[in-house]
């Protein structure tokens, strides 16, 4: 009976030890784990602010690019794509981190042909909390 009461008693200090560094820990935790699986600006998008759009993405993609490529490009990076009135396209791509996120805006027109002009692609730390 002793030993029971004993194996119950250790029991209940590691629980209430490991509930306590949960507690503890709990943000620095979670913002690690967060900031880990977070995912990082696509390489075309490195030099992109809120005033300089992102000119890697404009030698990789310029004007007369058929959009079909900009479309798979943009979807392999995880944007969401919104189709919007008169031939405007937009593209948004949010990086969630623990102290600020960010997000990518992309847009463009197409032509007849199906293919791109006027893009800008601009980037932002507005997600900040």
């Amino acid at each position: 009976m002793l030993n029971l009461f004993r194996t119950i008693a250790i029991a209940t200090v590691v629980l209430a030890a490991v509930a306590a560094g949960m507690l503890t820990f709990r943000v620095p935790l979670t913002e690690t784990a967060v900031d880990v699986m977070a995912k990082t600006r696509p390489e075309l998008f490195a030099n992109a602010t809120v005033t300089d759009s992102a000119p890697e993405f404009h030698q990789r993609f310029p004007d007369g690019t058929y959009e079909s490529e900009l479309i798979e490009y943009l979807e392999s990076e995880g944007f969401t794509i919104e189709v919007q009135a008169n031939q405007l396209r937009k593209a948004t791509l949010r990086i969630v981190r623990s102290d600020c996120g960010e997000e990518i805006d992309v847009s463009w027109y197409i032509n007849a042909a199906g293919k791109i002009h006027n893009t800008s692609a601009y980037a932002e730390d507005s997600l900040c909390w």
